[in-house]
C-alpha cells in the first residue's frame, strides 16, 4: 500500500541521515528542513485531504440517499393515507346514499301500505253503508287522504247518485209524458202507452203515477185504469188498480242511530187524496209508531201502532224498517209496513193497506187491500 511504502522510505531516509551526521562530527547543525521531510508531509496532506473528501462525499450520498428515501417514504404514505381517505370518504358517500335510498324506498312502501290500509277502510265503510262494490271503490280511491268528514260527503253523494238510479226503475217510465210537479215532492205523471206486436196482438197501458219523491227514496202510487196485453185485458173484472211501489238507498243496519228520538213528517197519498204523516221514532228503544192526519174517509185519523225496528220485507226487497198493524177513527183497520232510507236514515218510505176500502171507485192493489203509499222526511235527533 501507498502509505506504507512511504513510512519505510522516511525511515531510510532517517537512517542515512543520522549516518552522516556522525561522520561529519557531532557538534555539527543545520537551519534549513529537509527537502525528503516536506514531500512527505505534503503526501499526508494530499492522502487526508483525499480520504476526507471521500468520506464527505460518501456522507453526503449516504444523506442523499437517507433524503431521498425518506421524501419517498413520506410521498408513499402521503399518497396512501389519501387513497385510503378517498376511499373511505367514497365508501361513506355511497354508504349514505345506500342508506338514504333504502330510506326513502322504506318510507314510500310505509305510505303505500298506509294508503292501501286508508282506503280498505274506507272502502268496507262504504260497503256497510249500502253503495256498490264500484261505487264504494270509487271512494275509497279518491278520498283515503281527506278529512272524515269529506270522506263523508263522498260517500253521501255516491249514496245519492245510486239512488236516483233505484228511484228510476220504480216509475212506470213512458217516454215523452210530462211530469206535473204538485210541490216540492209531490208530483204525477200521465201513463199512455200503446203497440201492436209483430203477432198483431195489441196492448195498451193507461192511467196515472203519482210521485212522492225524496232524495234518498221514492214512493209511487201507480193508478192503472186501461191494461191490455197482447189482446188480452189484465185488468180483474175490468175493474182500476191501485198499487204502491217503493225504491231507494237503503239504510244499513249499521246505520242506523242506537239512540236519541227523531220525528219524521211527509205525506200519505192515494191517487189525488193527500194525507199528513207524522212518525215518531225512538232509537235507543228500536220502536216507532205514527198517524195519519185528515184522512177523511177513515174518520179523520189513521193511527199506526207501535212497531219494532228490525229487518222487514218491503216490496219484494229486504229492509231494515218498522212493520206493525194501524187502525182508523171509523174502526177501519190495516196494516203497514216503513223502511229506512238514506245513509243515516234520512227517511222512511213505504206502504199502508187498509182492509175496508173506503174511496171513491174503491181502487185495489194486487192484494185487494186499499193501498196508501208513505214517505216522509226526519227531523233532528234528539234525546
Amino acid at each position: 500500500m501507498p502509505s506504507m511504502n512511504l513510512s519505510k522510505l522516511s525511515a531510510a531516509i532517517i537512517l542515512a541521515l543520522s549516518a552522516a551526521a556522525c561522520s561529519s562530527g557531532g557538534n555539527h547543525s543545520t537551519t534549513s528542513t529537509s527537502p525528503v521531510i516536506t514531500e512527505q508531509t505534503a503526501a499526508e496532506k494530499a492522502a487526508a485531504e483525499k480520504a476526507a473528501a471521500e468520506k464527505a462525499a460518501a456522507e453526503k450520498a449516504a444523506a442523499e440517499k437517507a433524503a431521498a428515501e425518506k421524501a419517498a417514504a413520506e410521498k408513499a404514505a402521503a399518497e396512501k393515507a389519501a387513497a385510503e381517505k378517498a376511499a373511505a370518504e367514497k365508501a361513506a358517500a355511497e354508504k349514505a346514499a345506500a342508506e338514504k335510498l333504502a330510506a326513502e324506498k322504506a318510507a314510500a312502501e310505509k305510505a303505500a301500505a298506509e294508503k292501501l290500509a286508508r282506503e280498505e277502510v274506507l272502502y268496507k265503510k262504504a260497503l256497510s253503508i249500502g253503495l256498490t262494490e264500484d261505487r264504494a271503490k270509487n271512494v275509497a280511491s279518491s278520498q283515503s287522504d281527506t278529512t272524515v268528514a269529506q270522506q263523508n260527503r263522498a260517500i253521501d253523494n255516491e249514496a245519492l247518485a245510486q239512488a236516483e238510479e233505484l228511484k228510476n226503475v220504480a216509475v212506470d217510465h213512458d217516454y215523452g209524458q210530462t211530469i206535473t210537479q204538485i210541490s216540492s215532492k209531490l208530483s204525477y205523471k200521465k201513463i199512455d202507452q200503446s203497440s201492436l206486436n209483430n203477432k198483431n196482438q195489441y196492448s195498451q197501458r193507461e192511467g196515472w203515477n203519482y210521485i212522492y219523491q225524496q232524495p234518498y227514496s221514492i214512493t209511487v202510487g201507480t193508478w192503472i185504469t186501461t191494461d191490455i196485453k197482447d189482446d188480452v185485458n189484465q185488468l180483474l173484472q175490468n175493474k182500476p188498480t191501485y198499487n204502491v211501489d217503493v225504491a231507494g238507498f237503503a239504510t244499513q243496519a249499521v246505520a242506523i242511530p242506537t239512540e236519541g228520538k227523531a220525528t219524521y213528517t211527509g205525506l200519505g197519498i192515494h191517487i189525488n187524496k193527500q194525507f199528513d204523516l207524522t212518525y215518531n221514532v225512538d232509537f235507543g228503544k228500536r220502536t216507532g209508531s205514527g198517524s195519519l192526519l185528515k184522512a177523511t174517509e177513515y174518520g179523520g185519523r189513521i193511527s199506526l201502532d207501535e212497531g219494532t225496528i228490525t229487518k222487514i220485507n218491503l216490496k219484494g226487497n229486504d229492509v231494515i224498517g218498522i212493520g206493525s198493524s194501524a187502525k182508523a177513527l171509523d174502526g177501519s183497520t190495516g196494516a203497514y209496513k216503513l223502511g229506512f232510507y238514506g245513509t243515516q236514515a234520512q227517511e222512511i218510505s213505504g206502504s199502508l193497506e187498509m182492509d175496508q176500502s173506503k174511496f171513491l171507485g174503491g181502487y185495489t192493489n194486487i192484494n185487494g187491500k186499499t193501498e196508501i203509499g208513505l214517505g216522509a222526511t226526519r227531523g233532528e235527533i234528539t234525546k
